[in-house]
């Protein structure tokens, strides 16, 4: 059986060369340590720890309008690895709440591990996103480890999930860097995030 990785283990010695400071993420189970009660409906981008620490340079500062984390979750069960996440936090909908809710449930009794998922996982896991939450993952089912749960990000889907306010270009939640490239704008993402078993 593979060793269960310590994120903050795993993060400082990636940041051992060349970063000054501490890591600047944290274990999505210190930041929202109900997240087996409560799960989470997240925007933001999904990245290698190279990724996450250069997006300060590619996006600059995000505004000041919204809270952004970067995030590790030890996604997956127990031969899972950290999952790294830069992302704002969504305020769901009542609906939206009650089918994460669900979904979490359903995979605590039904673990799906870490991967690579089977075929019949991922159409059950659209299967159950439709019931839940009546929304799809025909472009993000990649993403889906046990804790970690894609939705397709569609201007729809937002506004059927959450209540939050947002622009179109997804873009415009941060303040451009100096070497800020269009491309990163296909980095975007939207998660439920629940807690995985150990």
């Amino acid at each position: 059986m593979k060793p269960r990785l310590d994120p903050r283990t795993h993060v400082q010695r990636t940041f051992q060369q060349g970063e000054s400071g501490p890591p600047p993420f944290r274990p999505v189970a210190e930041v929202w340590p109900d997240l087996a009660q409560q799960p989470r409906l997240v925007l933001g981008i999904r990245a290698t720890v190279v990724e996450v620490h250069t997006l300060r340079r590619s996006f600059g500062q995000p505004k000041p309008n919204r809270e952004w984390l970067r995030l590790i979750h030890q996604a997956g069960g127990s031969q899972g690895q950290p999952h790294l996440f830069w992302v704002t936090e969504l305020r769901p909908r009542a609906q939206t709440q009650t089918g994460l809710k669900k979904l979490a449930q359903y995979y605590a009794a039904h673990p799906l591990g870490g991967g690579p998922m089977r075929l019949e996982q991922l159409l059950h896991y659209q299967t159950q996103l439709q019931e839940y939450l009546g929304v799809e993952c025909n472009r993000s089912y990649a993403d889906l480890v046990e804790g970690i749960y894609p939705i397709d990000l569609t201007p729809e889907h937002l506004l059927h999930l959450a209540e939050d306010e947002l622009p179109t270009n997804l873009d415009e939640l941060l303040e451009r860097g100096e070497t800020y490239r269009s491309a990163n704008l296909e980095r975007w993402g939207l998660w439920g995030l629940t807690s995985s078993s150990e």
